[in-house]
């Protein structure tokens, strides 16, 4: 996805989840971005 790979310019580590609650057929997903590069 374009905004996975504009937060990578953003932060080192960028993970998009799923969570366990969430339905099956839903599309929602998490983007998790961590330390920020200067």
């Amino acid at each position: 996805p374009q905004l996975k790979r504009e937060a990578q310019e953003l932060f080192k580590s960028v993970k998009i989840f799923k969570p366990k609650s969430s339905r099956a057929e839903s599309v929602e997903k998490f983007l998790f971005c961590q330390h920020k590069k200067k």
